[in-house]
């Protein structure tokens, strides 16, 4: 057997045996088929995946192995390529980005984003190889694809929360600034959680972000963000 081959076996025999909601795709705006797996299902086949897998695979494979399944049929398989790449910390670390935008580039919906972006990346991952990472997440965030877009801020919101590095916070503030006029609920979600993740560790840049263009934020991220460095909570 091989890794592919045991993801195969497993969702089909999960196929067919969980109810899916009826509302899976105007909710997650993911357009792919699910097969209803819970998260806590997905965690465990991933862990017990890599525990049979790790060592036996090179980086090349497993980058191979992640293009297939982000070009896969199902959500389930978006969401195993995105569990898998937490757990991969040798193949993150030295991921080429040109094949990460190929993946973010098949991402539908904020669930398939968050999947992949929102824990997986840390500082160290990005620090470690600033200059192509600044690039990166620039280019992502004018792309005309709005996956992409969000993809620019949910990749820092983890960076900004656990780091006081001076050039996240400031890549994530500019990158807020830029998505400021937009109002589709993708774009505005995201800015307001990566700018209430930063307030851990950048406070007075966060709150003095939001006295200087909160007349430009959508109200909703005013709210939270607020609510966020007043009381700890959302607003």
């Amino acid at each position: 057997m091989s890794a592919i081959e045991d993801i195969r076996t497993f969702l089909a025999e999960k196929q067919g045996g969980h109810e899916v909601w009826s509302g899976f795709a105007n909710y997650t705006g993911s357009q792919r088929q699910s097969l209803g797996l819970k998260a806590d299902e997905l965690h465990a086949f991933v862990a017990q995946l890599v525990r049979a897998y790790g060592k036996q695979m090179t980086g090349a494979e497993w980058l191979d192995l992640l293009d297939t399944l982000y070009d896969g049929q199902t959500f389930e398989e978006a969401a195993l390529a995105g569990l898998l790449l937490g757990r991969l910390h040798a193949v993150r670390r030295a991921l080429p980005l040109d094949r990460f935008d190929r993946w973010l580039g098949t991402l539908q919906g904020w669930a398939e984003v968050d999947t992949t972006c929102q824990n997986n990346f840390k500082p160290s991952d990005l620090l470690d190889r600033w200059d192509e990472w600044d690039a990166f997440l620039r280019a992502l965030s004018v792309d005309a694809n709005i996956n992409k877009r969000r993809a620019s801020l949910v990749l820092l919101v983890t960076p900004v929360r656990t780091s006081d590095d001076p050039r996240l916070i400031a890549l994530a503030l500019e990158l807020a600034e830029h998505h400021a006029p937009e109002r589709d609920k993708l774009i505005v979600k995201a800015v307001s959680w990566v700018l209430r993740s930063a307030i851990k560790h950048h406070r007075e840049e966060v709150a003095s972000f939001l006295d200087a263009h909160g007349e430009s934020l959508a109200k909703l991220v005013v709210r939270e963000v607020r609510g966020k460095l007043d009381t700890g909570k959302k607003g």
